[in-house]
């Protein structure tokens, strides 16, 4: 890796929602979803934004914010079934056969991270390129702790989903293990690790992030919420 790295912000965002029909475009606080990682990607260190889309007014929205998006990504990098690492390389073919262009850094930015800001995305930034990191990816404590999860089947009944750690209610909190959520707000990984298939390997090192700026947003509530604390955010800036 060169002494100062080039760092590309890469922000999926397929035109097709289950969870959410529309959602990459749906309003949230005033602005499109996507704009806000747009947004926060624009006011960090990266060196270029670019948007992959299948679909061209999630294409044109994401100009009309700043980013890039030259391109509409193919069919078959788009689907239910498609796998992230091809998108980002197909976006890197594109980028060396158009600009001649190539990044040490790829930091995924998915739009359902709304409340990721850019120091989160610096942040990730300054741990992969300090630790000399293969890849870094943001976590945050879980709203509840997985041994406190159960699961029920007529068969079986209610049975702890984690047995080994929990006895339905007869450990304590505070003798569970600590463990963290990934919360998909950024994804920091070399080209290197990207090429060779480790972009979440062994040595993936964890940023660490607030459970406030974590929602991701899969279902109708998780948008609810993700805009309530939008708003919130935005009422205590202005005031």
């Amino acid at each position: 890796m060169s002494a100062k790295p080039l760092a590309l912000g890469f922000i999926p965002a397929r035109g097709g929602s289950k969870g959410v029909p529309g959602k990459n475009l749906k309003p949230l606080a005033g602005k499109p979803l996507i704009h806000w990682t747009i947004e926060a990607a624009l006011a960090s260190r990266l060196d270029r934004v670019l948007l992959s889309t299948d679909a061209a007014d999630i294409a044109e929205a994401a100009r009309q914010a700043g980013a890039e998006a030259p391109f509409l990504r193919p069919a078959e990098f788009s689907g239910d079934a498609s796998v992230m690492d091809d998108a980002i390389l197909h976006a890197l073919k594109w980028l060396q056969g158009a600009d001649d262009w190539m990044p040490d850094i790829i930091v995924v930015l998915q739009p359902t991270s709304p409340l990721r800001r850019f120091e989160h995305i610096d942040g990730c930034l300054d741990l992969l390129i300090r630790e000399r990191a293969c890849s870094v990816v943001s976590v945050s404590d879980p709203m509840e702790h997985p041994s406190e999860m159960v699961y029920w089947t007529p068969q079986d009944g209610m049975r702890s989903f984690l047995e080994s750690c929990s006895s339905m209610g007869a450990v304590q909190r505070q003798a569970y293990p600590k463990c963290y959520f990934i919360n998909g707000a950024v994804y920091a990984f070399t080209r290197e690790a990207l090429e060779n298939g480790q972009r979440m390997g062994a040595q993936t090192l964890p940023f660490f992030m607030a459970q406030k700026d974590s929602i991701d947003i899969d279902t109708p509530d998780d948008f609810e919420i993700a805009e309530a604390l939008m708003v919130a955010r935005l009422s205590h800036q202005n005031g």
